[in-house]
């Protein structure tokens, strides 16, 4: 059986753009995928450093003025920047792509909490009642 060259023409042209569509939504899904991964890992790291600054507060309470903890929080996946600070009882980690706040509970023995960071090495030091988040 003999094609005429107009279908031939428009079985290539559709084969074409249905080529295209098909490898248009692989390229979106998987961008949406990775943005999903990403924002996941970003909030496993954000609870992550929660953790380690919430313990370290908790040890805090039963050491004396003027001392301090060092910590070591780890660095956001995709090298984004961050910044960590406790301001009105919260702790605030900041990066470009969310943010994540956590009140501080059981914070009768602070009278007042402060110090932002962008580093890794950040320590936690014990001024009378007041907290200082500080780089180290």
């Amino acid at each position: 059986m003999m094609r005429k060259g107009q279908y031939l023409a428009l079985e290539t042209v559709l084969s074409l753009g249905i080529s295209i569509i098909v490898a248009t939504s692989t390229v979106v899904l998987f961008d949406d995928y990775r943005g999903t991964v990403m924002e996941d890992i970003n909030d496993r790291h954000s609870m992550e450093m929660e953790s380690k600054i919430i313990t370290s507060l908790n040890n805090l309470k039963h050491l004396d003025s003027g001392s301090s903890i060092s910590l070591d929080l780890p660095d956001l996946p995709a090298s984004d920047p961050y910044r960590v600070s406790l301001e009105d009882y919260r702790l605030v980690i900041e990066s470009n792509r969310n943010s994540y706040t956590q009140e501080i509970a059981n914070r009768d023995w602070i009278g007042s909490m402060r110090g932002s960071v962008t580093s890794t090495d950040v320590q936690l030091l014990k001024i009378e009642d007041e907290i200082v988040l500080r780089p180290e």
